[in-house]
């Protein structure tokens, strides 16, 4: 359905997390993919989005968020130039916040422990499954949106 072998896209969407009381919540993030068409119709990705939680596990302290999807997809043509892709694959979601559960001397060791298990929590591996819409814009061009257990995103698209 769609001729070109590439497709390149950015985009801004949310990843499932939690809050500081542990309460789950969404974080966005920038993203970038790529897709290559493997056989007729049959895509694999790769996407990766990084986002920085501000006051994560404890106040002051901000934690990075690093998002690593790979996809395989297959492509639906539908009409007024759009496409659908129903996609499964595997996402690694992982944290990193240098100063959680770091001694200041001034912070309990209860308090460290909570942070340190804080960023351990938002960290994940799992199957995902979901959908991609590509409305094509202009040749070459397409808005593309994500909808899955990985994220809900929004992009724009390339295709080469």
């Amino acid at each position: 359905a769609i001729k070109t072998d590439n497709i390149a896209t950015l985009g801004y969407g949310y990843i499932d997390g939690i809050t500081t009381d542990g309460a789950s919540t969404r974080y966005g993030q920038l993203n970038i993919s790529y897709s290559y068409q493997l056989d007729d119709n049959i895509w694999a990705e790769a996407t990766y989005g990084r986002g920085t939680i501000n006051d994560f596990p404890n106040t002051g302290l901000d934690t990075t968020l690093s998002n690593i999807v790979l996809r395989v997809k297959y492509t639906f043509q539908i009409p007024f130039y759009s496409y659908l892709l129903p996609y499964i694959g595997y996402q690694s979601l992982s944290a990193s916040s240098p100063g959680a559960g770091v001694d200041d001397g001034v912070t309990s060791d209860t308090v460290l422990e909570t942070e340190t298990q804080r960023v351990s929590d938002s960290e994940k591996s799992s199957i995902i499954g979901g959908v991609t819409f590509l409305k094509r814009i202009v040749p070459g061009w397409f808005i593309r949106a994500d909808i899955g257990t990985d994220i809900l995103n929004l992009g724009l698209a390339l295709e080469f």
